[in-house]
């Protein structure tokens, strides 16, 4: 039997020590990736070479595998958590360290772990010149000793390139620890307002991608970009602000012309979430981005489930996409993908598709607040793909040419008003393709309730039709709420044959 057993694992074990490198390395990786679920420092590197004396080996002569760092402090357990994390610095030898630094419990944790958090921070400054990602959370702590020893940093982290800062808001403010690092591109601040966040001292042209929480006002989050003139990517989001039931009135009146259009000629990807509708449009109204080649933009407001009025929802609904309208075409941009997402995906969604010639991919993920008798987004999404606005044999302008990808979510049970007969006519017109100028449709997901409606049920034979295009080549993935693939179930065969 023991024979039996070795000879079953000895192949493995024999294998080449840059195999077991690529397999502990790609382990420990996802370990950083999915930093933030664990609750104390991840010991994978411990735990590899526990297993045997050949894997003990490999693992303590791989530096590449200890220069990952997580280390979420606990009271309990701190003096542990310290000789572990002289382990792995001792271990991980002169390779660039990727560092997450965090306490367990943030609101009640650092009053009693203040010492052995100053303990470990002493031992990580020590090393910060290998310095490659920091993310770390400080806390304004009432002697400001953290804060303090983070400032010997200055000047000391040559190879910084990713930070990410977890703080309060007033702690980092005119703080310079971080104003000498010649390689850092990424700044991450989720809980750094961005008024808050333009009073650090940072080598801001440098940045090409920031992560940051906006605050009430949207000037505050353009003077960032102003600050950034190489920034290519960014990303803002809130959970500041929401709007009252008695502020719904001045929506429409608060949506003005941009007093002066600030330029920004790298920024190539924006992404605008939980931010209400309004102040979206009040940011994209102050910018203008001649590179910009995708957008994701949460378009939603708190306040419209408690308006009875659904034309004051299609009002507001069209001022917003005219507005956001006016931003692509004032920017003249290579728009390439649009993701939109929100409660105000009306119909209105197409006048601004209209002109969005360069789109190859969208994705609507429509949280739905249509009462059930209302068009919705998708009738006239369709429509226009469909080409059944204009005429079909010489259309004066296509709309979408260059779309090769569309993706739509339902998450509301009246977002689903998708004629599946229709649509299937649609993917078969925009898969077969012959018009000069305009691509094929390779690509189609959706995800919805399509029940609400038996006219709109798909049937066996619009589900053959679906299959077909599969077989062609196309990809599509039409999905239940709860992930079910229709393609995959047995439909009914359709009563009445339909018509066009």
């Amino acid at each position: 039997m023991c024979t039996q057993y070795t000879s079953l694992v000895s192949p493995f074990l024999d294998l080449p020590s840059d195999i077991f490198y690529e397999i502990f390395t790609e382990a420990c990786k996802d370990n950083f990736d999915n930093r933030q679920k664990f609750n104390k420092l991840t010991t994978s590197s411990l735990t590899l070479g526990s297993v045997c004396k050949k894997w003990h080996d490999v693992v303590w002569s791989i530096p590449q595998l200890w220069s990952t760092i997580i280390l979420r402090l606990s009271s309990k357990r701190s003096a542990v958590q310290l000789e572990l994390l002289d382990l792995w610095l001792m271990n991980s030898r002169n390779c660039p360290l990727s560092i997450y630094f965090d306490v367990e419990d943030r609101k009640f944790g650092w009053r009693t772990a203040v010492g052995p958090a100053l303990a470990a921070l002493k031992k990580i400054i020590d090393h910060c010149e290998r310095w490659e990602s920091l993310d770390i959370c400080i806390i304004d702590d009432p002697k400001g000793a953290f804060i303090g020893l983070l400032g010997e940093v200055r000047g000391r982290v040559p190879l910084l390139r990713t930070l990410h800062l977890s703080t309060g808001h007033s702690v980092l403010q005119n703080r310079d620890m971080f104003a000498i690092a010649p390689k850092l591109q990424t700044l991450s601040t989720p809980n750094l307002m961005t008024y808050f966040l333009s009073g650090i001292t940072l080598p801001w042209s440098q940045i090409t991608s920031i992560h940051a929480c906006t605050g009430p006002s949207m000037l505050d989050s353009i003077s960032v970009l102003r600050l950034s003139p190489n920034l290519v990517h960014c990303h803002y989001f809130s959970t500041f602000y929401h709007l009252e039931v008695s502020e719904a009135p001045d929506i429409i009146s608060s949506i003005g012309p941009p007093s002066s259009a600030f330029v920004h000629y790298h920024l190539t990807t924006l992404k605008i979430t939980e931010i209400e509708g309004s102040d979206v449009v009040s940011m994209l109204g102050l910018l203008r981005c001649p590179a910009l080649r995708e957008l994701y933009l949460d378009i939603t407001m708190s306040i419209l489930p408690n308006i009875p009025d659904i034309e004051f929802v299609h009002e507001i609904a069209d001022v917003i996409w005219s507005k956001i309208g006016d931003f692509l075409k004032d920017s003249e941009c290579p728009l390439e993908v649009l993701e939109l997402e929100g409660t105000l995906l009306t119909h209105s969604v197409s006048t601004l598709l209209e002109d969005l010639s360069t789109l190859r991919k969208l994705s609507l993920r429509d949280k739905g607040v249509i009462e059930e008798d209302e068009p919705g987004i998708f009738p006239s999404i369709y429509t226009n793909l469909g080409f059944n606005r204009l005429p079909f044999e010489a259309p004066k302008k296509t709309f979408l040419p260059e779309l090769q990808e569309f993706h739509y979510f339902g998450q509301d049970i009246y977002c689903a008003a998708l004629h599946m007969p229709i649509f299937l006519k649609v993917l078969q017109k925009r898969w077969n393709m012959t018009v000069p100028g305009v691509s094929r449709l390779e690509i189609f997901t959706a995800k919805m309730d399509i029940w609400y409606n038996e006219r709109f049920a798909p049937t066996s034979e619009v589900m053959e039709g679906f299959k077909e295009l599969v077989r062609e080549g196309m990809r599509i993935s039409i999905q239940s709420p709860t992930g079910e693939e229709l393609l995959d179930t047995n439909f009914p065969p359709a009563l009445n044959s339909f018509e066009d």
